[in-house]
């Protein structure tokens, strides 16, 4: 007798087999059953692919925030002020728009980050962004009209990007000791900026050790971390030690924390481990997932090669920042 007959024995025979499978309760798993594996075998199919497309990294970390405003049409008729009599008392008291107000120039105290020098990828145009990344329009209309919306925007050393996952790596060694104040102020507005939905982490590469930013990992740009994370660069504003830094160790740790952007910050002065750096970075970055943008404090000739390279490797943009 085979099992499919010693199956329709059982029920036929009123024992307990027989009660379940003609009970309410079977015919309601059963159906249970059915209807989840169709629900999974529709999931495949309408969304599987689609979570398998590999989102294009910008390497920048500052995102464009908010919808875009709708703007009148180039051939809309223009309303006297007779159609309206309080349109004039409206805009005597209405509130100036940022882009009204008027600009401050205020004088530099000291060296400053502005001599910028952009080599390896070419700059993208994006949203509301001009040529230095300093655009005030984010979320503005397009080239055609329509929104130009780009995703959830930080500010570093320049342009814009869409990388939710940003770390920074810190050259915190006494060849930098010039630009402290200047890594620290770009470190803090970048941090600022991000928005509650990007996450970071810092690893600083100092003589003979590495810090990272507790708890060691990716962390929430919330307002306790942000905190945090300005109290952790005090270390940057303390006398380096004698020695040179480790930039091997630092981006092993950096890329750990599995970013989608690495900022590097760096003079670049590496002649004893140069092979080696770009060797480990190949290995840490073979599918080229990571984005590294490299922010290079005035490098001399040969540096500024390996700082361009390393960019151009990986996907990045390479800026020199120069004292004035």
């Amino acid at each position: 007798m085979g099992a499919e007959s010693t199956l329709v024995a059982a029920v036929r025979s009123g024992g307990p087999v027989s009660r379940l499978v003609r009970s309410s309760a079977f015919a309601w798993m059963l159906s249970v059953a059915l209807h989840g594996a169709l629900f999974l075998v529709f999931y495949q199919l309408g969304f599987g692919k689609a979570a398998s497309v590999r989102r294009l990294i910008i390497p920048e970390a500052r995102l464009a925030v908010g919808p875009a405003p709708v703007l009148p049409r180039p051939d809309a008729p223009v309303k006297f002020a007779s159609e309206d009599p309080g349109a004039a008392a409206r805009a005597a008291t209405r509130t100036p728009r940022l882009d009204e107000l008027p600009i401050v120039s205020v004088e530099s105290r000291g060296p400053g980050a502005a001599g910028v020098v952009v080599s390896g990828p070419p700059l993208l145009a994006l949203p509301g962004v001009d040529a230095a990344g300093t655009g005030t329009a984010l979320g503005s209309a397009g080239a055609g009209g329509g929104p130009a919306a780009f995703g959830p925007v930080s500010r570093f050393f320049g342009q814009a990007g869409n990388a939710y996952k940003v770390v920074y790596v810190v050259d915190v060694s006494a060849s930098l000791m010039y630009y402290t104040d200047d890594i620290i102020r770009e470190m803090q507005d970048s941090i600022r900026d991000l928005l509650p939905t990007q996450e970071f982490h810092m690893v600083l590469a100092m003589p003979r050790e590495i810090r990272e930013f507790e708890p060691r990992r990716l962390v929430p740009a919330n307002a306790r971390y942000k905190g945090m994370a300005y109290d952790f660069m005090r270390v940057i504003a303390g006398v380096p030690k004698p020695g040179k830094a480790d930039p091997i160790e630092a981006m092993r740790r950096a890329f750990a924390a599995r970013p989608e952007l690495i900022y590097f910050l760096t003079d670049g002065d590496y002649p004893d481990v140069e092979s080696d750096l770009e060797s480990t970075l190949k290995e840490l970055n073979r599918a080229g997932d990571v984005k590294i943008t490299v922010i290079g404090f005035d490098p001399s000739p040969a540096p500024r090669a390996l700082l361009e390279r390393i960019a151009r490797t990986n996907g990045g943009h390479c800026r020199f920042v120069e004292p004035k």
